[in-house]
């Protein structure tokens, strides 16, 4: 992150959080997704977004939304690492995934990937089953680098059909990247919950 040390909170509570200082690239798509997603689609219980808060200013840093998945992948590496052949594969899914510009480029973003992601690995995997952390990334350099450089690999082309590898979001493509949170096939001991 930036050579300022800089204190931060994990915040899920919306309402107090000044969601307008937040500045996007894509301030349309945030700024809706911010105003009007976020309390419905948690009203519902259809995913959760996890706000990172500056401790000193209160001003919104970043924030990732995650929600529950499954996969059909029937012709997929993945399998080998089964007795019974799977062919779907339980996941989360980081719906959105944003650092508000000012704070672009400081580490926030993989700052928030290894929360998550090792939150996931800790509780999630070892409690209820996941394999797969799965996101839609805007299908050009600078997002899938991003995704690719932290362990993100692109769905293969015979892995699934393309439609559902690759998807229209406005005049944008999104591309289905996962990370395997086990690449070796064997799970950790179970938490005893």
């Amino acid at each position: 992150m930036s050579g300022v040390p800089i204190r931060i909170r994990w915040e899920i509570d919306y309402t107090q959080i000044n969601l307008n200082s937040f500045e996007s690239t894509d301030l349309e798509r945030t700024g809706y997704f911010l105003t009007e997603c976020v309390e419905e689609c948690t009203r519902l219980g259809l995913s959760r977004t996890h706000f990172l808060i500056s401790a000193e200013t209160n001003c919104l840093i970043g924030f990732i939304t995650l929600s529950l998945r499954h996969y059909i992948l029937p012709k997929t590496s993945l399998r080998q690492a089964t007795d019974e052949g799977r062919d779907y594969w339980p996941a989360v899914k980081i719906d959105q995934i944003a650092v508000t510009r000012s704070e672009q480029r400081k580490g926030y973003g993989t700052y928030m990937l290894d929360m998550i992601i090792g939150y996931i690995k800790e509780y999630v995997s070892t409690t209820i089953g996941c394999r797969l952390v799965t996101v839609e990334a805007y299908d050009d350099d600078e997002n899938i680098d991003f995704f690719s450089a932290y362990g993100f690999v692109e769905i293969p082309d015979d892995w699934m059909k393309t439609r559902d590898r690759k998807r229209k979001f406005g005049n944008r493509t999104l591309t289905l990247m996962y990370f395997d949170l086990n690449p070796h096939g064997i799970m950790p001991e179970d938490t005893g919950i």
